[in-house]
């Protein structure tokens, strides 16, 4: 009965979390996958405390774990919790302070008031080797000087279910790439023109750690046009001045591996559509598919509130395979069309 007490207080309350709104209640999906208890399905832990109606859960938000605490303070006067003073305490020994970022570093509890905070846990990579977590958070008075009670709330890993990648290394949900580099293989494209720029813009959406899907956009630069061959394909309008250029289109499976908290290596492959402009006002349409490896080097991140920002620099190897291309049946393009580029990531 306790419990339904504390449930029913936080129906309504609505917090940002990820940059999507949701109930205190429905925040089971943001929740840390093996630290939720079987029975109840979530990391909730409930208590009343020096005055304070306490709600604790222990989130994953991609980047960084949090503490969320739900607090209505019944007592009589206006309470405090500094951001600053929560430690926490992980059975493998380690210990830690908050982590304070774009939040409000004192939050007053003003009687029978609700409110909700987020508490940056550190790191993520805390939560390995340890099943089981201890917080403390002291409780100052009015005035901000006397230590008046302590929140001392416990999780614990459940032991049935296995360790979750999840939360123990840092990911995002959402990678937007721009890469530039060059073609180094032409395959029978070479019989249109030679190797020239490549670019890749494109979007990865991840459901977990290592699984998602991409779509990629790639502009396909072509060197040295071969005019002359072009210019005696019947039914065409080609002359120095046409721009011979490809664009392709690609969706598919994009797999991640995190190797450490800074380098990530992917690949992805899918299929699409390649148009090869070989004139400026004829065009060739091909079925293609794409595959790509790349490295990537996390060099900086910019936090926001609940939404950071991560930003990566990598090398990738493309390669676009078109397996029918040619130019009304007369020039051959077909084969594989390999480059190389330099990438800029921006994960959320």
């Amino acid at each position: 009965m306790k419990g339904q007490r504390f449930t029913l207080f936080f129906v309504g309350l609505v917090s940002i979390v990820g940059g999507k709104t949701c109930s205190a209640r429905g925040m089971s999906d943001y929740e840390l996958r093996d630290w939720k208890n079987t029975e109840t399905s979530t990391t909730l832990e409930l208590s009343d405390q020096c005055g304070i109606l306490l709600e604790a859960r222990l989130l994953d938000l991609h980047l960084s774990n949090y503490l969320m605490l739900g607090l209505k303070n019944r007592a009589h006067a206006s309470q405090y919790i500094k951001s600053s003073e929560f430690a926490f305490t992980f059975s493998s020994g380690r210990e830690r302070a908050a982590s304070i970022v774009d939040m409000n570093e004192v939050t007053k509890l003003e009687e029978n008031v609700e409110k909700v905070i987020y508490i940056k846990l550190p790191e993520k990579g805390d939560f390995k080797d340890s099943d089981s977590l201890q917080v403390n958070a002291p409780v100052f008075d009015s005035e901000l000087k006397v230590k008046t009670c302590a929140l001392n709330v416990k999780f614990y890993r459940n032991a049935q279910v296995p360790h979750s990648k999840m939360s123990e290394n840092p990911y995002t949900a959402f990678d937007f790439n721009l890469g530039l580099g060059s073609s180094f293989y032409r395959g029978h494209l070479s019989n249109v023109g030679g190797e020239g720029y490549f670019m890749d813009l494109g979007v990865d959406s991840f459901f977990n750690v290592r699984d998602g899907v991409f779509a990629d956009l790639v502009l396909d630069g072509i060197s040295s046009p071969q005019y002359a061959l072009l210019s005696q394909v019947s039914g065409t309008t080609v002359d120095s001045s046409s721009s011979v250029m490809g664009m392709g289109i690609f969706v598919g499976y994009v797999q991640r591996h995190i190797l450490s908290n800074r380098l990530a290596l992917s690949w992805k492959l899918g299929p699409g559509m390649y148009a090869l402009r070989y004139s400026n006002a004829d065009t060739s349409n091909s079925f293609a598919g794409m595959g790509q490896v790349a490295l990537d080097y996390r060099f900086g991140q910019v936090s926001r509130e609940l939404l950071p920002r991560v930003f990566s620099v990598g090398i990738a190897v493309s390669d676009i395979w078109i397996p029918r291309g040619d130019i009304n049946d007369q020039v051959n393009y077909s084969g594989h069309d390999a480059s190389w580029m330099i990438r800029l990531k921006m994960g959320i």
